[in-house]
């Protein structure tokens, strides 16, 4: 998933420096590649400490399946924006504690699943350092309604993956391909 998260930021926001992220070295340079064969025309920084690249991040997107937090919450300036969409079970952790107890916002694509599978929100509750009533809101609620956003403002947005979401995202991809008359269409 951590491709298609980077694709996705980049196209929405004038992204000019990209810090690539994981236990494995290799990993780094490998994905670092991909990225620039899919025309990422961002600077991609391999190989450095995660603390530095967090201090200098805009953005954070972790796209893990930890069962620790991936960074440190102290490094992470005021303005980020803070992207989960990994650590789908309970025992799973990818966002520190720290970063959700400094959040001035923290939305989720769904509220149910949030509190059956976000392992970092849930071990939060057992500790008594947050409440899924803190929770600001979910997708649909931030689509039917704005929100300001100071600019100091840390942000949080958790995804664990929902199924209806998918099928929207494919139903309106399936839309947007027959008014192009793009596509082969297949039986199954």
């Amino acid at each position: 998933m951590a491709f298609e998260q980077v694709l996705g930021i980049v196209n929405v926001l004038p992204i000019q420096d990209i810090y690539l992220i994981n236990r494995s070295i290799e990993k780094t340079y490998t994905f670092g590649e991909k990225l620039k064969e899919a025309g990422i025309t961002a600077k991609i920084h391999t190989g450095v400490d995660r603390n530095e690249a967090v201090a200098q991040s805009d953005v954070i997107c972790c796209a893990t399946r930890s069962t620790e937090e991936v960074f440190d919450a102290d490094y992470v300036k005021a303005g980020t924006h803070i992207i989960g969409v990994g650590s789908y079970l309970p025992e799973m952790r990818e966002i520190p504690l720290g970063a959700l107890e400094k959040a001035a916002l923290i939305y989720a694509d769904d509220y149910e699943g949030m509190k059956a599978e976000a392992g970092e929100f849930i071990d939060a509750v057992k500790q008594g350092k947050w409440s899924f009533d803190q929770l600001s809101g979910t997708l649909d609620e931030l689509h039917m309604n704005q929100v300001e956003r100071g600019v100091e403002d840390i942000t949080i947005f958790k995804s664990v993956g929902a199924a209806h979401f998918d099928l929207a995202v494919a139903k309106g991809v399936f839309g947007k391909a027959r008014q192009m008359n793009e596509g082969e269409e297949i039986t199954l």
